[in-house]
């Protein structure tokens, strides 16, 4: 049974918004989550936007919901996963209790994301394979990096909908790794050709005991092309949590 006292929030990574985490949302939904996806303004939005205001919203949007007794998973993608890192201070379970607050972050669930390291740069070099143009970072050639392993007509689909990105992203060093003080999984997607499977297990050590891993026969969207493993890991990785007794003061 699916405790109604937990809510699920979703961070999309670069140059996509929440509807990529549409069909697992659904299914989880079905199973009795509530899940919440996010459109982080740099995504898009605001050229003008940085990291600080992606850890922004996320920030008000958990602290909704623990203000509401809601103890909260961030579900994070990609670029999604560094900005969650740092969103998590002040705001994990152990943190609120502090305050004498109810609710807070319990669990953090990375799908080939970056989790980042405290005081360095999202990536350094910036891939050859980004356009930084102005405020705006692009990524011309997504088809071949992003969705090779689509059939032509959905990633003709995915590529027409991609967003710029503030290329501000590639300028913030980490402030707080939030995978240090909360339980974690990470999704490692083996067939990614964005984020190389031995890169997403340097990234996943970096949780040490703490962060569990899984792995799908996947590329980068998995959550596009796998909803349902997807779906099932999250209910795993909730399930872990629990077992930790993260729910109880």
């Amino acid at each position: 049974m699916v405790r109604k006292d937990t809510s699920i929030v979703y961070l999309p990574g670069a140059w996509h918004g929440p509807d990529t985490f549409d069909e697992v949302a659904a299914q989880l939904g079905k199973r009795g989550y509530e899940v919440h996806c996010l459109h982080l303004p740099t995504a898009g939005l605001d050229p003008k936007s940085t990291p600080v205001d992606d850890v922004a919203l996320i920030q008000k949007t958990s602290r909704a919901l623990a203000d509401q007794g809601k103890y909260v998973t961030l579900v994070m993608h990609s670029y999604g996963g560094f900005v969650g890192s740092e969103s998590v201070r002040g705001l994990s379970k152990k943190d609120r209790l502090a305050q004498g607050k109810p609710g807070g972050i319990i669990n953090l669930v990375y799908i080939a994301a970056f989790p980042g390291v405290e005081g360095e740069l999202l990536v350094d070099p910036i891939p050859d394979w980004v356009t930084v143009e102005g405020e705006w970072a692009r990524v011309p050639n997504a088809r071949e990096v992003f969705y090779s392993d689509f059939p032509t007509p959905k990633a003709d689909e995915l590529v027409a909908k991609l967003l710029p990105h503030a290329a501000s992203v590639y300028e913030h060093r980490l402030a707080y790794a939030g995978y240090e003080d909360v339980p974690a999984t990470y999704l490692l997607c083996t067939q990614d050709k964005v984020v190389p499977l031995e890169v997403q297990k340097a990234m996943a050590a970096l949780g040490g005991e703490i962060m569990r891993t899984e792995a799908c026969d996947s590329g980068h969207f998995c959550m596009l092309s796998d909803p349902g493993i997807v779906t099932e890991a999250i209910i795993r990785a909730e399930k872990a949590s629990n077992a930790l007794g993260n729910w109880e003061p």
